[in-house]
């Protein structure tokens, strides 16, 4: 894998202990939830499926909340004691793609950025 993304043009970097301990530090925590990792996916989801249903031609549901109201209103058909919508609701509560989330997302493309690089 490593010698197809070289002969792609793509050089594989093995970050340093320094960077890795840096990214570490300023994102405060070491797992995904709390690393940023699921703030952001959660602000893009959220901005994603409401630019997504703004652009349907025809339906009712137009946003994020739409869709929470709706399988509140409707729980056997959306079965929300088998699969809940916890991820739904969290996501609804942030505010989309703003400064902390920026901030971030910028750690996250400098971590990644020391780990590849194009030659």
């Amino acid at each position: 894998m490593i010698a197809e993304k070289r002969a792609h043009g793509i050089m594989v970097a093995k970050p340093k202990a320094s960077s890795i301990k840096r990214i570490l530090r300023e994102s405060r925590y070491r797992d995904s939830i709390r690393s940023g990792e699921l703030m952001l996916l959660q602000a893009e989801f959220k901005s994603s499926v409401n630019e997504y249903l703004k652009e349907l031609a025809i339906s009712s549901v137009r946003s994020l909340a739409d869709i929470i109201d709706f399988n509140q209103n409707n729980p056997e058909l959306e079965k929300l004691e088998e699969y809940g919508q916890q991820t739904l609701i969290e996501s609804e509560r942030t505010n989309g793609i703003g400064e902390k989330e920026e901030r971030q997302l910028n750690i996250w493309k400098s971590y990644h950025g020391m780990a590849l690089r194009k030659r």
